[in-house]
């Protein structure tokens, strides 16, 4: 068989594949699924921009929630590369499960709690007012679901106002949903992350509760074990740490961890 006419088409074709085949094969082992706190919700986009003008041939899929939901998703066997932790606490279980990948685990945030308040109030000025009369309900995270409800519950227990209160609380599923119902009214009162806080133009933050009343609010990331990409995913873990990323959660609020 004469193959010399088909030599231009076989060529034309080998370029085709080599420009976009090999390309999407890549794109497609350049994605990483990272299962992040809702707190990052808002950085994120932007740490995302910056760290593509890098990598652009990565895409980057988010699996937002509270940190204790997405624990427990990871070890239900849910697919993720990276995981994000508003606390130790969630990263501490996974690791002794051993889902977590050596030597990746890295401190990199630090956040504090807010009190808020519906923007028309007058009655709260500091976390002793939550046990006025003129407080009816009070939303806070899920303990069991997101770390700020940990940290929320540990501050109340500190000022010796959670049995008095609790009677007023109304539980959220993470701190986005904690806001959500202090700016639409279902609560007169909450606390929440004030990196969350100050994204709200619908609530109003009182004050910052003393960081000596609860436990240190540590965001730690690390690779996961059943990652598909380690080698991107340590990558990006080390984008986070980099003194661009650090610059950009600084901006929205949040302390770089170091160690005290």
């Amino acid at each position: 068989m004469n193959i010399k006419p088909l030599l231009p088409l076989i060529c034309c074709l080998t370029i085709i594949c080599s420009l976009f085949g090999c390309n999407l094969i890549k794109t497609k082992n350049n994605i990483l699924e990272i299962s992040a706190g809702i707190s990052l919700i808002d950085v994120m986009p932007e740490i995302e921009s910056d760290y593509l003008k890098q990598k652009q041939n990565v895409t980057l899929s988010y699996n937002f929630a509270g940190a204790g939901t997405l624990a427990k998703q990871i070890e239900e066997g849910g697919a993720a590369d990276i995981f994000i932790s508003a606390g130790s606490k969630e990263m501490d279980n996974l690791q002794d499960k051993n889902l977590i990948t050596e030597n990746t685990r890295t401190n990199i945030l630090r956040n504090k709690i807010a009190l808020i308040a519906t923007k028309d109030s007058s009655a709260i000025f500091e976390i002793k007012d939550l046990v006025s009369n003129k407080v009816n309900k009070i939303a806070l995270s899920d303990p069991e679901k997101a770390p700020d409800g940990r940290y929320s519950r540990e501050s109340l227990i500190h000022f010796g106002i959670l049995d008095r209160i609790k009677n007023k609380v109304i539980f959220g599923k993470d701190p986005r949903e904690v806001i959500n119902l202090v700016a639409n009214k279902k609560a007169d009162a909450g606390l929440a992350y004030v990196t969350d806080a100050i994204q709200s133009e619908k609530v109003r933050v009182v004050s910052v509760v003393p960081e000596n009343s609860h436990s240190p609010i540590v965001y730690c990331v690390a690779v996961l074990q059943r990652s598909k990409n380690v080698a991107l995913a340590k990558d990006f873990v080390k984008f986070l740490t980099s003194d661009r990323a650090k610059a950009i959660f600084v901006n929205y609020g949040f302390t770089i961890f170091s160690v005290e």
